[in-house]
């Protein structure tokens, strides 16, 4: 290796202010690796098997396609895999075409063991990363905790009354940032608009994007299940850079018909359970999910039916029916079906409290993996 390579080598981190000596050694023992853009260096949770340097190029650090950091020349990766001997804890791409140095684990780890002075330099910059990861996660998690309360901000209270409905809503997020949002609103003709949506994910993607639904609701001017979704979906692609699609349903309570008009665009069943009969019936007009990529000119299907003064309407995300008990089953829309039929004569805020105490009871000791949402408005 050239003397240019040796000096490249001392300007790199955990090497500044190696010997000459360290260094020399250390260069005849790297393998020249080129990354055309696009190229994956390594995948995640792939075992650790070597050290790289970029000598030419950027390389991004990815997780499930996200990108973390961007590391460029003079910068190292993939050293915390060989160091606790665990998987790669995210992918490295080529973020343009690279040149690499290759410095593989054995050989890394015996100059660990035999070199005082590189142990020494190695200790002193991870110490120094990550004191940098200290400060960057405290600085994540201020600005998660701020998403959480905007997006906490974003739901209505959990009752609501008025001459059409008294309703109790009831929200548990699985992460600090959730992706489920519901919401109402009255419309200029004495009707009420019923929503519930889940973007898919969590996070400050899916809080943005709850965000953007709330906006695009209340500033419509047309309150109609089928111009509420296309709206919807129009205000995602225009004001999202990157995919992220949500399932919705909305019902609009029309008093003077006595009908509720709705609309869903890939949410799962909601229920309106009727006092004439007793029947629970299921609101499933399926659209396709709102926020799908090109699909600019989105078409909403819609239906209607009758309602009468005493029935139930039920709105739920899938993390009430997709909750989980520690055999991975699934509580699932029979348990939650005779929960609601077992109460569908108390109140709005008891019916939630029992399907709340049915799921607890079903899931144990488990955590929740999904946003719980449950909407129970009793008609007028």
């Amino acid at each position: 290796m050239s003397r240019n390579l040796t000096d490249f080598l001392r300007k790199i981190d955990f090497l500044s202010g190696s010997s000459q000596e360290l260094c020399e050694r250390l260069a005849n023992e790297l393998e020249l690796v080129e990354a055309k853009r696009g190229e994956e260096v390594f995948a995640d949770e792939t075992p650790g098997d070597a050290v790289y340097f970029i000598l030419e190029g950027s390389i991004r650090i990815e997780k499930r396609g996200r990108v973390l950091v961007t590391r460029h020349r003079g910068e190292c990766l993939g050293e915390m895999a060989l160091i606790d001997d665990s998987p790669r804890s995210a992918a490295a791409v080529a973020e343009t075409d690279s040149v690499l140095l290759r410095w593989s684990k054995d050989d890394f780890l015996a100059s660990l063991a035999t070199s005082g002075e590189f142990a020494y330099r190695l200790c002193r910059t991870l110490s120094a990363r990550l004191r940098e990861d200290v400060i960057k996660s405290t600085l994540i998690q201020e600005e998660r905790h701020r998403a959480a309360q905007l997006q906490r901000a974003m739901l209505p209270g959990p009752t609501f009354s008025s001459e059409i409905v008294d309703l109790s809503a009831y929200c548990l997020q699985a992460d600090e940032v959730g992706g489920d949002y519901y919401d109402y609103l009255s419309t200029d003709k004495n009707c009420l608009g019923l929503v519930i949506a889940d973007a898919q994910g969590h996070g400050f993607s899916a809080a943005l994007l709850v965000a953007i639904l709330k906006t695009c609701l209340h500033g419509l001017p047309e309150r109609e299940p089928a111009a509420v979704l296309e709206a919807m979906n129009r205000a995602i692609l225009e004001n999202l850079n990157e995919v992220v699609t949500a399932t919705c349903c909305y019902v609009l309570i029309d008093p003077a018909r006595r009908e509720l008009r709705f609309a869903s665009a890939g949410h799962i069943a909601q229920y309106h359970l009727q006092t004439n009969d007793g029947a629970l019936a299921e609101l499933t007009p399926q659209n396709l999910l709102l926020g799908v990529p090109g699909l600019t000119e989105y078409v909403t299907s819609a239906e209607a039916r009758p309602w009468t003064p005493g029935d139930l309407l039920i709105f739920m995300t899938d993390g009430v029916t997709e909750a989980t008990n520690v055999d991975d089953e699934e509580f699932g829309t029979e348990r939650l079906r005779q929960v609601i039929l077992d109460h569908r004569h108390r109140d709005p805020e008891e019916i939630i409290q029992a399907v709340r105490a049915a799921l607890r009871e079903f899931v144990g000791d488990c955590e929740f993996k999904d946003d719980v949402t449950l909407v129970v408005a009793r008609l007028r």
